[in-house]
């Protein structure tokens, strides 16, 4: 599961392609406080880090998603993805292949399809029980 430094750095990697001339304004009209250019031009990451730095972490999460919208990245995607899911529920690719090896070697068997973008699921049946696992790569 992500922490919230993995999400800031994910957004402010998702930001860095903009213009430090440019980064002030993006940033206030997505919900961040105001800053000046001369910030930005000293190091964009920093800029947006410390504008991060005081808000709540629902906050942060919702300007990911504004972010996400107007500059979508495979890594910031992933990470509000695992942020925003039921987490409790979730297992990694890692866990699913362990129960999968376990199921073989017990005589199960398994199918395992990719359901939409990154998410896969998996049916697992074995000792006359079958379930349903989904995982995101």
């Amino acid at each position: 599961m992500p922490n919230r430094r993995e999400l800031v750095e994910a957004i402010a990697e998702a930001l860095h392609p903009v213009s430090a001339n440019q980064l002030p304004a993006v940033c206030t009209r997505l919900g961040l406080r105001e800053g000046t250019v001369d910030e930005a031009m000293s190091s964009k990451r920093t800029y947006v880090r410390t504008r991060l730095e005081g808000l709540p972490d629902a906050d942060v999460v919702a300007f990911g998603a504004r972010v996400m919208v107007e500059r979508p990245t495979l890594t910031l995607k992933k990470t509000l993805d695992l942020l925003t899911s039921d987490a409790q529920h979730s297992i990694t690719a890692l866990t699913r292949d362990a129960l999968l090896d376990e199921l073989f070697l017990m005589g199960g068997s398994a199918t395992h399809r990719a359901t939409s973008g990154s998410t896969w699921s998996t049916t697992m049946t074995g000792n006359g029980r079958t379930f349903t696992v989904i995982t995101s790569a």
